[in-house]
């Protein structure tokens, strides 16, 4: 038979149980910024034809070069395009899985097995087109270590060290059903590279 205070006990346990809020210890409610991200980041990864315009700026040590940039990219093969100013060079960058062809402001071309080997060969400066590729998009790359990474309130990246490179988001635009970056800001060491999205396009 049970006593009055096991019977006040067992009334109390079933009342915290039943009161709103209230989770079993041990279990933590789901992060809704966290849940946010993943959604956020299975929608991004899925877009594999995709293209952007915009400004680039590129600085290393107290020198300064920028232009217009234009990258279109379908699954692993993208063309990009930076319009500089007479005298700064543009190029033109083809790539794929059977390699990278650049095409220079005297209309010179090259050819590579990788893009970092041509842009550090030919413009003095090396930026891992692949990765970019993620990074502009919002996402870390899949194949390399995440050193850091912070979301902002609606789940998407606002900042990420990665692959000795630290990547800053200060903007973001509505296109096309997607939330994309307006605004990057990417480090590594004495190289600061700035991008300004003007639009994305997804190309059928």
């Amino acid at each position: 038979m049970l006593t009055p205070s096991i019977k006040a006990g067992l009334h109390l346990s079933l009342l915290l149980l039943l009161l709103p809020g209230c989770t079993t210890r041990g279990v933590e409610r789901p992060d809704l910024r966290t849940l946010n991200w993943e959604l956020h980041r299975q929608q991004l990864t899925a877009l594999q034809a995709w293209q952007l315009n915009g400004r680039i700026a590129i600085r290393i040590d107290r020198e300064g070069w920028s232009g217009s940039l234009s990258w279109q990219q379908y699954e692993r093969d993208y063309q990009l395009r930076v319009t500089a100013p007479l005298g700064q060079g543009g190029f033109e960058l083809n790539g794929g899985d059977g390699g990278v062809t650049m095409r220079t402001s005297e209309n010179q071309i090259l050819q590579a097995e990788d893009a970092e080997t041509l842009l550090q060969e030919n413009m003095g400066w090396k930026i891992p087109v692949q990765a970019f590729g993620y990074w502009v998009r919002g996402l870390p790359q899949p194949d390399a270590g995440i050193d850091t990474l912070r979301l902002d309130e609606q789940g998407r990246l606002s900042h990420l060290s990665q692959e000795g490179w630290v990547i800053n988001y200060t903007g973001y635009l509505q296109s096309g059903g997607y939330q994309l970056p307006r605004k990057v800001l990417l480090r590594n060491g004495t190289i600061e590279v700035r991008l300004l999205v003007l639009a994305w396009g997804f190309p059928s």
